[in-house]
This record gives structure tokens, sequence and C-alpha cells, in this order.
């Protein structure tokens, strides 16, 4: 039963229902809003036909989703170097034993997971796409110091800091997808920009490939001029992107006019606008107040174990447990790639048809829970070397998590601490993952793999779980509203862009 201080559909109150008090509460700070705020309300409601909006979406597309994929594809080729130049001489230069192999990859992480919230705020405080181009500078100096690391302590401070640095290419991704799209299109670009880590896998494979097969032509070794190549590719990204994205679609140089307002007005069905400098308290608590957070988190940890396997380990294991050269271990680590740019391509076109993005990735799960399978129990290696290949479609549940927070985590502050939270998640399951495989557990590491496939299981098991505290919250709010009419949320003109949460905004639906 609802309490009788209900605000009646005819009040200026401005404010929602909350059912845990059983009243309106008012919304405060209302000209504290969104940082377009300001244009949208100087500007009328712009109308526009679908002509116009196709025409601009496909000018978005090439100027903004090719580049960041670029910058995404990139940062996992430099991450997933380790394991090539695991088996290109990397360990014997270094004069690697036991562990030290395994803590490159989870110094790599530890990095990343002390960094991530500084970055975050940084990325929330100033301008996005300098503070991005100069984060990616410092990364692609950073590739290249690899080269000079003479021993285990030199290479562990360099992946250390590398680390830390592409802490900040995830959360600008999600940030910049928001901004300039639709919340129906944003999984999509998602989509998009992660299946780009495929192509990223291929590229640095086939390149370590070509140096191996030249190495005895080469001054320095084969692994040093691998990290000098994608450091400084890496540089020359850096470059780009400072020249070429602007901050915000309202300042873009590539679109005209007519075509910003409307990059404004399209983006007002997100309810969430281009971003706010100001760091909300109250968000901060709301973020530990909502059960996704820690589903997120729980999700991040437990999937990453076996991505942060199969990026340290993945040619060690063919080399290893497979039994094939140095050249064809690196061919055969395209193929991981190949499926994780095909998954990525078919998730696409899968939300398209059935629109549940959550089944789906509920799909793609049972899919990498198989593959796992097929990695760990079988004796028969070439059944493992399919299960290896086909691991790579476990990211399509993280393409879902990270959509669901892009999309579903409203308010500046809370977003950026919701998916601060679910990186560090990713950082300490990647860390967890190269420590599974320990040197006793050589050449087959069945044991490894073993773990691999269980948390693929506890993954899928957190993914149904997710779906139907969205479907239940859905339906509450839908009749809520239906019982309480306009006293359930009566918002002021431009709401959209006051840069409220998901909790405060009773208008907004979750996307399944």
């Amino acid at each position: 039963m609802t309490s009788g201080k209900v605000t009646p559909a005819n009040s200026t109150t401005k404010g929602y229902f909350d059912e845990t008090v059983g009243e309106v509460v008012e919304l405060s700070n209302l000209t504290d809003g969104d940082l377009i705020l300001t244009l949208a309300n100087a500007q009328e409601r712009v109308s526009y036909t679908e002509q116009e909006e196709k025409v601009l979406v496909r000018k978005l597309d090439l100027y903004v989703t090719i580049l960041i994929c670029f910058v995404y594809g990139t940062q996992f080729m430099d991450k997933v170097t380790i394991s090539f130049t695991g088996i290109m001489g990397l360990r014997n230069d270094l004069h690697l034993k036991g562990q030290e192999f395994s803590w490159l990859t989870t110094g790599f992480y530890l990095g990343w997971l002390f960094f991530e919230f500084p970055c975050v705020r940084m990325l929330q405080r100033f301008p996005l796409m300098k503070t991005l181009s100069a984060f990616v500078f410092v990364w692609g100096s950073v590739q290249i110091l690899n080269a000079a690391s003479f021993n285990f302590g030199s290479m562990l401070a360099a992946r250390f800091f590398l680390g830390a640095m592409e802490a900040s290419i995830s959360p600008a991704m999600v940030m910049i997808t928001a901004q300039y799209f639709k919340k129906d299109e944003q999984f999509q670009r998602n989509t998009f920009w992660w299946s780009s880590n495929g192509a990223g896998n291929i590229v640095g494979a086939a390149l370590a490939f070509g140096l191996v097969k030249h190495k005895n032509s080469m001054a320095l070794e084969a692994w040093k001029v691998l990290f000098l190549a994608t450091g400084c590719f890496t540089l020359a990204l850096s470059f780009i992107l400072f020249f070429h994205l602007p901050d915000t679609p309202a300042t873009a140089w590539f679109l005209t006019e007519r075509e910003r307002q409307i990059a404004v007005e399209r983006i007002r069905v997100n309810q969430q606008g281009f971003g706010n400098k100001k760091f909300k308290k109250y968000q901060l608590i709301e973020a530990f107040k909502d059960v996704r957070t820690y589903l997120y988190f729980a999700h991040g940890v437990l999937s990453t174990v076996p991505n942060g396997s199969l990026t340290s380990f993945g040619s060690i294991l063919i080399k290893e447990s497979f039994g094939f050269s140095e050249s064809k271990s690196l061919l055969l680590s395209m193929p991981n790639g190949a499926c994780q740019f095909g998954s990525s391509f078919f998730l696409f076109f899968a939300i398209k048809f059935f629109g549940h993005r959550t089944l789906v990735g509920i799909a793609g799960y049972s899919v990498a829970f198989a593959a796992c399978c097929l990695l760990a129990f079988p004796e028969n290696k070439t059944a493992q070397l399919i299960g290896y290949f086909f691991s790579a479609v476990i990211h399509i549940g993280w393409v879902t998590v990270i959509s669901m927070i892009t999309t579903n985590t409203l308010g500046y502050t809370k977003k950026g601490v919701v998916m601060s939270i679910y990186l560090v998640s990713y950082c300490i399951g990647n860390m967890i993952g190269p420590q599974t495989f320990k040197p006793k557990f050589a050449p087959d590491y069945k044991e490894s793999k073993v773990i691999m496939a269980a948390c693929s299981a506890a993954s899928l098991c957190l993914m149904v779980l997710l779906y139907f505290v969205n479907v239940i919250e859905n339906k509450k709010r839908d009749r809520d509203s239906e019982r309480l009419g306009d006293a359930y949320f009566n918002p002021p003109e431009n709401y959209e862009f006051m840069d409220l949460t998901d909790f405060e905004n009773k208008n907004f639906r979750y996307v399944i």
C-alpha cells in the first residue's frame, strides 16, 4: 500500500515515486545536468527525416566507429604480443623461470587495476578525446620500451605501466559510443569495436610469424622488433585521435550545423547526454546499492579467467600441449582471432534478427562453455584444438555486459563507477587466469583447462540471472506507472539531459 503523501498528477513537484519510502522524492540539482543541457534548452526540439538520420549515422560510422575499432584492435594486439613473444625467445633471453612468465600478464592487469578509477575520473573530468589521445601516446611509448627489457624486473615494470595506460581504453570506447549513438544502436557499435580484438589477434600473429621467418636476417631479436613495430603504430594512432575526433558531437568538425542539432536530438531517447564533469557522491552510493553492480563484478571475474589464461598462454599451449613448431603455433593463433571476429558479426546479425541481446549473449556463453569443455576433457588433440579456437566465443558475453552497462546505467558518475568496477573485476579475472598455468601442469595443463570450463559455466549462470533481474524490474515499473499515473514520475522539460540515474528516471526501461 502506498503512502498518502504521493504527489497528485497536477503537482508542480518534479520528482519520482520511491517505493522504498512510499512517497514522491523531489529531483534535486536540476540545473546541474549534462554538458549538453544548455544547448538542449537553447534550441527548439529538432524534427528530422528518416533519410537525414540514415545519412548522419553513416557519417558517424565512417568518422567515429572505424577509428575506435582501430584503437581497440591495436590495444588487444599490443596486449597479446606477450603470448607471441613467449615462444619467440623472450623467456630464454630474459632467463625467466617458474611462474615469472605468468606474472608478466598478472603485472599488466595489476597496472590496469590500480589505474582504472583514476583513468575513468580523468576521462570524465577533462576533454574526452584529448585525454584519450594522451593515454594512447604514453601507452605506445611504453610498448616500445618493452623491447629494452633485459630481465624479469624490467619487463614486469614495463608491463605494469602498459596496463595502467590501457586501463583508459575500454571506458573511453563506452563513453564515445554513448555520445554518438542511440541506445538501440549502441550494442551493434560495441560489437564492432569489440570484434576488432579478433582482427588485432590475427594481425599480431601474422606479424609475429613474419618476424620469426626472417629472424636470422635481423640485427635485433624478433620479439624485440615485434614490440617496436606495434608500439610505433600505436604512437601514430594517438596523433590521429588527437586531431580527428572532437570531444563531443556538438563540436564535430565533420558534421554540418544541421547534423549537429540532429545528433543532439537523437540521443534524447537514451535519456542520458554527453557527460557531466562533476563527481556526484549520491550516484556513487547508488551504484553500490544496485544489485546489478555486484552481478557485473562477479561476471567480470569469472568470465575473464579463461581470457587471462589464453591471452598469455595461448601460443605456448599450442606449441607445448599440441606439439607444433614455433612458426606453426603462431599461425594457429590466427583461427582463434578469426572465431572472435566472426562470432562478433554473428552476434550483430542475431541481435538484429531476435532483438533480445541478453538471450543471444546466453547462447554465446553456451557455445563458449562447450568449447572450454572440448579443450579440457577429450584426449583427442584435434578436438582440443577445435575447443581452443572456439573458446574465443566467450567474448560475446563481455560485449553483452559492456552493452548493459552502457545502456542500462544512467547518471554519468554512476556509469563511470559501475564501468570501473566491472573493469576492476575484469583485471582480477585476468590476473588469476595465467596463475592457473603452473609449471607442474605442463605440458598439457589439464587442470588449468578444467578451471576455464568451470568459470565459463558460472559466467553462463550469472548472465541468466542478469536477464531475469532486468525483466522483473521492467514489469514492476510498468505496473507502478499504470497504478500511479503522473505521480509515478513527473519530470521537468529536457529531463533526458539532466544526468538522472536509472533509479531516478522512472520513465527508463532496462534494455533486455
